[in-house]
């Protein structure tokens, strides 16, 4: 039997949580992603997606949790 939505949603949350991971909100404006493509995290355009914004700032935070 193929997994439910819910199931799947506690599989990957017990996954996260194993790993000592977790997934916050996180309100951003546009300061926020003018400050990504100042830094380069973001291309220079007009418009971004989420999941470009997400990415961008999932890196910025690896990239700074290595130094």
């Amino acid at each position: 039997m193929p997994e439910s939505q819910s199931d799947e949603r506690k599989r990957r949350y017990r996954k996260r949580r194993a790993a000592g991971r977790m997934v916050l909100g996180v309100e951003t404006g546009a300061e926020h992603v003018d400050m990504l493509v100042r830094s380069e995290w973001l291309p220079r355009r007009d418009v971004y997606s989420r999941g470009e914004i997400k990415a961008a700032l999932q890196a910025m935070i690896d990239d700074a949790a290595k130094k």
